[in-house]
């Protein structure tokens, strides 16, 4: 293997039991930096709960994950997010009443000392949003966009905190067959 990097995510023999119920059945797949993959499947086939476990929602019953080869050291939301793991939920996870930037930084806010960094907040936001839609206001609230534009912004917000593998459980499911275009981008 030397001079090949490592596979970014690893899934060996996943499984995932509810009481006697087994939704994944040992699971194993290697994804390697940069490439895009697809589950396919019948509702309740475990697709969402297989997303879930790689970000650390739900702890699988046994089974590895293992991120640029390294074992994920908890099973949490914060063990996988440390490891580099962000996760866009098929219902999007924003304050309505917030503004894009807050949204971006919900619960890591920068700071400098006990003051909110806020210019230094919209400064990355829009550094990051203009690779994916410059035209999104930063100071906007994110209830007067569009979904599509709130799906962007759900993938901005995992870009701007560095993420190496972004899970976007079913994201074109309520967008327009133009919006998905968009998207896919």
């Amino acid at each position: 293997m030397d001079g090949y990097p490592l596979p970014r995510l690893t899934l060996e023999k996943l499984v995932k039991c509810y009481g006697e119920t087994r939704v994944v059945d040992e699971i194993s797949i290697t994804i390697e930096p940069g490439a895009a993959h697809a589950l396919l499947g019948e509702n309740g086939a475990g697709k969402s709960t297989l997303l879930k476990m790689i970000s650390g929602v739900v702890r699988p019953t046994s089974g590895i994950i293992r991120v640029d080869g390294v074992e994920l050291p908890s099973y949490t939301m914060n063990g996988a997010r440390s490891a580099g793991v962000a996760m866009i939920h098929q219902e999007l996870q924003q304050v309505p009443e917030l503004t894009v930037v807050q949204n971006m930084f919900l619960g890591r806010p920068l700071q400098r000392g006990p003051v909110l960094a806020k210019a230094e907040m919209e400064t990355r936001a829009r550094e990051v949003l203009a690779r994916l839609d410059p035209a999104i206001d930063v100071r906007a609230p994110i209830s007067t966009l569009r979904v599509a534009s709130r799906q962007l912004i759900e993938i901005a917000r995992a870009l701007l905190f560095k993420a190496k593998i972004i899970a976007m459980d079913e994201p074109t499911s309520s967008l327009m067959p133009t919006e998905v275009a968009r998207l896919n981008r």
